[in-house]
């Protein structure tokens, strides 16, 4: 024992000498978290410093986010760090004694629903803190729940507290302590706890004497006090809260059962005073049957000077008796009541006496039927008048029968409605036979049985009546609405019938072919409040054409007309919608950009039509490469583009990109034979390579420009350095604008000698560019951006002009310069204007053909572009010389120099600077010029910058030189001093 004491003394002595580091998380309070200026505090920080206190131990404590302290403490750069128990952990730690029992509930938004338990949640999507305790649990007992991660417990609540996410799942600690602070005020409790697990410090397998001490140093705290006071002053507060909110809840029913008490009593008195009101009431009903009596009396005052017309005709002695109103309403001339049937008729039309006589000879053999007679008045304007009567059998003094009694009303206003009403109904069902639709009644139930239909529906369905399911049922909406609908229109127009509302919206019948239409339905829905029935009256409106024009002229805005893929308007809105996608679940996409290498030339030499054949066969090729989720568009003439909405791997995009080559490389069939084409790639990546749809073009493009770079047939990821030479080419590209306009550019010439007198044979004109601020910029970099960005012809136009002019200079001033050499981009040569452009200057400055030749190069000839070769030699056949540049470091071949009638070959200066240092070089310089001369063409070896390479130039039998060692290019003024002083001899010819 004493032997275990020391040792456990030397641990103590040892570890007190070593700072241990104990992490934790930087957002888990109470029991550990940052303050605002940035120091740890929390329950575990407190308890550890007692624990170091009573154990000897050195301990310092950071927090951070939990991945990043947890990763830090499995790598051994931690010592320490409290996790909850779990048999995983038991068997990887070595975990303390138990300093909390902590426990996971689940929390919601104040404003989402609640739940009745765990399991109701679904398929919801629920927060929780990535790589902790919490998410393993949720998987294991909320399988189905989308789990949404975030870096802490605290930014779980905020997510929850401001609405992004309705659920979250926490530690009942950190949520009961965030929401009694106030900082998630919108949080709310749920009382579903799933899982309650032991909270303890972990040290590494191994370090079993640290875990001692953790322990030992434990268990003095404990014994101190000092832990329950730490546990009270963290957690304490939390718990008085819920404690006073569970007696203000008891409080609120305590007074509600009061409140109930209180109510009943009222309600007796109620039922007193209730009680008390009908004996009141029974005395009033003695008082009434009193003056029942008196009103009897004052019966016949009323019958007099009603406003009613009231008669009573004698069958005995055929006397009719009126009172005053009658009277005025048929305007009787006499004072008497008591009249003769004819003193009557005199008030009446004559057309209307037999009907009237009939009306009172005829006894009404049942006293409860009234008879009705409605005739017309002299008077001007005439009146409509109704007499309604019926046999009085209740008069003690008269016979049974032996009268009658009734009333007349004057109802012309009526009467006139009810014409006005008919002449409606007329002009409506004239206007219900020739509306363009069907208008129908139906009743409100599960079929819409129909009880009216107009024979409009024979031009939606082709028939006026509609179908039946059966004998015995009656005719409903079901039996022409497409099934697809049926539901969408039963709920409408019942919904239209219960609330009474308008309703207008479109919907697909079938006819009675099976064809299927579109009608725009519109109507009003209607409650009859004698029976309570459901009514909706409407009209249908044959709108299949208009629906199958917009459904095209949708298809046509968001489909390529040609291939039928996405265009670029759709491609702009899948696109973001992908990227959203992106940014909210914090996944790659890509985007694959591919351009058809050369296809310029296939609508060239072969045509428009073929070109489109070829360009839908490839779009169906692609679109079968592509899996569901992947978008392919066609944003240009022969530019698709795939967005790959999920990538989780830069390299899991090889396979898509190798099956997209294959699609895209195996030959074309067309009926002229196999067409064998290749494509250049360009990959970009969200959000490396950008964050906006338009950046991840861009960088696509620049890429796809880096594979057409790197000779074509080929794909390039984007990367930073490509984004940085995109900058510098448009900075290029702005500045050479601006040069242009402001005239920074100048030419230079450079001299071309006969190899074998050295004498000046002509000039080839050179362009260049002195940036007032970046200093020479080489062509090399800017006549290939002149070329991407259409500025070449602007550039060409300039040179043509500047050197002509020149030109005419020298010549005017009696010098001699030889043959004028202007270099034509391929660009230049594709544009029909820059010929005539040619001649009219060459006749603006009298200048003779034969003294100017036009540079090409070999590679324009690669696409054997049959228009391109007539206008060349259209230029020949004009007298213009014509030469080919840079000739062999290309496409050499004699087909095409035979073809166009070049007077001059180039021979390029890699060749040249090679003589005499290999055999091969000089083999190939030999075989070059033993060709122009079987083909009685002149060679201009380019860059000879040693004697050496003239002599073997000359020994060669080479014609004209041209390099450094004759004459570096130079202004027209120094030109001029230095070669052009005396014209040459007459001798000298340039032929």
């Amino acid at each position: 024992m004493l032997l275990w004491l020391w040792q456990c003394a030397q641990t103590a002595s040892a570890a007190s000498d070593q700072e241990l580091l104990a992490v934790g998380d930087a957002r888990f309070p109470p029991y550990e978290y940052l303050t605002q200026d940035g120091k740890p505090t929390g329950f575990n920080i407190d308890l550890l410093q007692a624990i170091a206190r009573e154990s000897k131990l050195n301990i310092r404590s950071r927090l951070g986010q939990w991945h990043q302290v947890l990763d830090e403490f499995n790598r051994g750069d931690a010592q320490i760090i409290a996790i909850y128990a779990s048999p995983e952990r038991r068997d990887k730690y070595l975990l303390s004694d138990p300093i909390a029992i902590t426990s996971y509930i689940l929390v919601r938004n104040v404003n989402s629903p609640s739940m009745q338990g765990p399991s109701s949640l679904g398929d919801r999507e629920v927060v929780v803190q990535a790589s902790s305790y919490g998410e393993s649990s949720l998987l294991q007992n909320l399988p189905h729940a989308q789990l949404i991660k975030a870096p802490s417990e605290w930014d779980v609540l905020r997510m929850v507290n401001e609405n992004r996410y309705a659920y979250g799942y926490v530690t009942f600690q950190t949520a009961g302590y965030m929401i009694h602070k106030g900082d998630f005020s919108n949080v709310v409790l749920t009382g579903s706890e799933i899982s309650s697990h032991p909270y303890v410090f972990a040290v590494a397998k191994g370090n079993t004497e640290l875990l001692n001490a953790i322990n030992n140093g434990l268990d003095k705290v404990k014994a101190s006090g000092e832990f329950d006071n730490l546990y009270n002053r963290w957690f304490r507060d939390f718990y008085e809260e819920n404690f006073q909110s569970i007696l203000a809840v008891l409080a609120a029913i305590l007074i509600a059962i009061l409140l109930m008490l209180l109510w009943v009593g009222l309600l007796r008195y109620q039922i007193a005073r209730v009680r008390s009101s009908l004996d009141r009431e029974y005395q009033t009903r003695i008082q009434v049957e009193k003056h029942l009596a008196r009103f009897a009396k004052t019966q016949q005052w009323i019958t007099n000077f009603s406003n009613v017309g009231i008669w009573v005709y004698d069958y005995r002695t055929e006397l009719l008796e009126i009172n005053g109103t009658l009277a005025d309403t048929l305007s009787l001339k006499t004072i008497a009541l008591r009249l003769q049937l004819d003193e009557v008729l005199e008030g009446i039309r004559d057309a209307d006496h037999a009907h009237l006589r009939r009306f009172f000879s005829i006894k009404i053999p049942n006293s409860k039927h009234i008879c009705e007679c409605l005739v017309i008045t002299n008077d001007v304007p005439e009146k409509t008048l109704l007499l309604r009567g019926r046999l009085d059998e209740q008069d003690e003094q008269q016979a049974p029968g032996s009268r009658a009694v009734g009333i007349l009303l004057d109802v012309t206003a009526t009467h006139t409605i009810q014409k006005q009403l008919q002449r409606s109904e007329r002009s409506m069902e004239v206007l219900v036979a020739n509306i363009p639709g069907a208008v129908f009644r139906v009743q409100a139930n599960q079929d819409l049985e129909v009880s009216f239909v107009s024979a409009g529906l024979k031009h939606i369905i082709g028939s006026e009546t509609l179908p039946k399911s059966s004998p015995v049922k009656q005719p409903n909406l079901k039996s022409i609405i497409h099934p697809a609908d049926w539901i969408l229109v039963r709920d409408t127009l019942c919904h239209a019938a219960d609330t009474n509302e308008s309703f207008s919206f479109s919907h697909r019948v079938t006819d009675l072919d099976g064809n299927v239409r579109w009608v725009l339905n519109q109507g009003q829905g209607m409650i009859d409040n004698e029976t309570g029935v459901g009514w909706i009256e409407g009209v249908f409106f044959d709108e299949t054409d208009q629906i199958l024009n917009a459904q095209r002229l949708d298809y046509l805005a968001h489909r390529d007309p040609l291939t039928g893929l996405a265009n670029r308007y759709t491609f702009q809105q899948r696109a973001e919608q992908a990227l959203q996608s992106a940014s909210r679940n914090q996944h790659h996409l890509a985007f694959i950009l591919m351009d058809l290498d050369n296809f310029k030339a296939i609508n060239d030499s072969l045509g428009h039509n073929v070109g489109d054949e070829v360009l839908m066969q490839i779009s169906t090729r692609l679109a079968d490469t592509l899996r569901a989720n992947e978008t392919l568009c066609r944003i240009g003439g022969d530019e698709f583009v795939v967005v790959v909405p999920q990538v989780f791997q830069t390299d899991h995009l090889l396979p898509l990109i190798r099956r997209l080559r294959e699609a895209l490389t195996t030959p074309v069939v067309l009926s002229t034979g196999p067409l064998s084409l290749t494509t250049s790639i360009g990959v970009s990546i969200y959000p490396e390579d950008g964050t906006q749809v338009q950046d991840l073009l861009k960088s696509a493009d620049t890429a796809l420009y880096e594979s057409k770079a790197s000779g074509k047939n080929t794909f390039t990821f984007f990367t930073s350095e490509m984004g940085r030479q995109t900058e510098y080419r448009f900075w290029i590209e702005t500045e050479l604008r601006r040069a242009l306009e402001q005239r920074q550019l100048h030419l230079v010439y450079q001299p071309q000698f006969r190899l074998d007198t050295l004498q000046l044979y002509g000039l080839e004109v050179l362009i260049r560019w002195n940036h007032p601020e970046a200093g020479f910029i080489s062509p090399a970099d800017f006549i290939p951006i002149a070329e991407s960005a259409g500025l070449i012809q602007s550039l060409g136009h300039y040179v043509q002009e500047t050197s002509l002019q020149q030109l005419h200079h020298w010549l005017d001033q009696g010098f001699e310069p030889g043959v004028l050499s202007i270099n034509a981009s391929v660009y230049e040569l594709g544009d029909a204007g820059y010929y005539s452009r040619l001649i009219k200057l060459l006749e603006h400055y009298a200048i003779a053909r034969e003294l100017v030749t036009i540079e090409v190069t070999e590679s324009i000839f690669i696409d054997d572009n049959p228009t391109l070769k007539a206008q060349l030699n259209s230029l020949v056949d004009q007298g213009i010389r014509l030469a080919i540049d840079d000739f062999g470091k290309g496409y050499s071949s004699l087909s095409y120099i035979k073809k166009i009638r070049a007077d001059l070959l180039k021979i390029d200066q890699s060749f040249v600077q090679e003589l005499g240092k290999t055999p091969e070089a000089d083999a190939l310089v030999m075989a070059m010029l033993s060709m122009a001369n079987a083909l009685d063409i002149r060679v201009l070896a380019e860059g000879c910058e040693d004697e050496r390479t003239l002599e073997i130039l000359k020994d060669y039998g080479c014609h004209l030189v041209q390099g450094y060692l004759l004459a570096h290019p130079m202004p027209a003024d120094q030109l001029q001093a230095r070669f052009l002083q005396a014209p040459l001899p007459e001798s000298d010819t340039l032929g």
